[in-house]
């Protein structure tokens, strides 16, 4: 009924429409504006074996903060990990941290570290720490 995506094993689609994202113990359905009757059904089907709360539309999965604004065309949908940068930003004493295109000038031409010193990472535990909240 719901075969799974090859792109996501997380996330499973159905021909009419109607998309479902599995998160842990979340599960998040995701529709077109003509399914509304399909969602329904849906929401039916799966109550029947679990016991489900429909917290209606989402505003917020897997630190992502969702935004959906109703326009006289359809809908806007904005996303936003601003929550989840600046939650890293401050732990790691650095809210003023600038944003960039790059994380580094794309003109500098990068070259080997001439002695042990320059070789070595002073903080490796803490630079760990930084890039494993990034994932």
């Amino acid at each position: 009924m719901f075969p799974h995506s090859m792109a996501d094993p997380n996330l499973y689609l159905r021909g009419d429409g109607i998309l479902l994202h599995l998160y842990v113990d979340d599960i998040s359905i995701l529709n077109m504006e003509d399914a509304t009757k399909a969602v329904i059904e849906v929401e039916t089907m799966i109550s029947e074996t679990y016991t489900i709360t429909n917290l209606g539309p989402a505003r917020q999965s897997v630190c992502i903060k969702i935004h959906c604004e109703q326009t006289g065309s359809g809908s806007n949908i904005s996303l936003s990990q601003m929550v989840i940068f600046s939650t890293i930003l401050e732990r790691f004493n650095m809210p003023n941290g600038q944003d960039g295109a790059t994380p580094m000038d794309s003109d500098v031409k990068l070259d080997l570290a001439k002695d042990q010193e320059e070789n070595e990472l002073h903080d490796i535990k803490g630079y760990q720490a930084i890039v494993g909240s990034l994932r």
